[in-house]
């Protein structure tokens, strides 16, 4: 076993796009060089035991990005939870308006047919860069409300990638359809009212929100606002 040896070197074709360690000791034995415009290197380790020495070559490829996308959600969702429009609810004063909540994926490839690699992008991470247009952030990063009528967009910049998603903000109102109270059927000293509300007319659509959603998600200040 010569992993570890001072007895094996290495080389890079390509040292200014991937770098290579002096031998196996280095923690690190070879990577890419930012700003490095290759898309594959062949690395040599040359193998000395006294006058034996040996050469083996493996080519690495370096991955690259391929498509980065950024979606929306109707946040809390709902049956309709693609935010292509986000509207009002019912006819509470100040204006609730539907939340949205982005998310992003990347997608890597590379020259070696059989390489795929996809994953979600943290929003909060240090490297993302957010650019909200007629939006208002409501929660973290990631849940947001329409600053006024009109378009809207979310712009996200990783690493030099850009992606943008848009969608319209409406004055329209989805109307209070249902409201439906629950209660337990045994009560010890006080208990509160559970309330669901169903929200729709507009583009067939139609939301039904928890108690929790309508009381701490979309901002409704009282009950009495969905009820009246």
């Amino acid at each position: 076993d010569m992993s570890g040896d001072a007895r094996v070197t290495l080389t890079s074709s390509e040292p200014a796009c991937v770098a290579a360690a002096a031998n196996l000791t280095a923690s690190t034995h070879f990577w890419a060089v930012e700003g490095g415009g290759c898309t594959s290197v062949s690395l040599t380790a040359i193998f000395t035991l006294g006058a034996w020495q040996e050469n083996a070559t493996a080519t690495v490829y370096i991955a690259r990005p391929k498509a980065l996308t950024v979606s929306a959600a109707v946040w809390p969702s709902c049956s309709s939870s693609d935010a292509t429009t986000l509207y009002t609810l019912g006819c509470a004063s100040p204006v609730v308006r539907q939340r949205v909540q982005f998310s992003a994926a990347y997608e890597l490839e590379a020259d070696l047919a059989s390489y795929a690699l996809s994953g979600t992008v943290t929003l909060s991470h240090s490297d993302v860069t957010l650019d909200p247009s007629n939006l208002e952030a409501v929660s973290g990063v990631t849940i947001y409300k329409g600053a006024s009528s009109g378009a809207a967009s979310l712009g996200v910049t990783l690493v030099g990638e850009a992606a943008q998603r848009s969608l319209a903000i409406s004055d329209d109102a989805l109307s209070l359809s249902a409201i439906s109270p629950s209660v337990a059927t045994t009560l010890i000293t006080t208990h509160r009212i559970a309330v669901s509300a169903t929200f729709s007319g507009q583009a067939s659509i139609s939301c039904t929100y928890s108690d929790s959603d309508v009381r701490e998600n979309l901002g409704f200040s009282a009950i009495a606002d969905v009820a009246s």
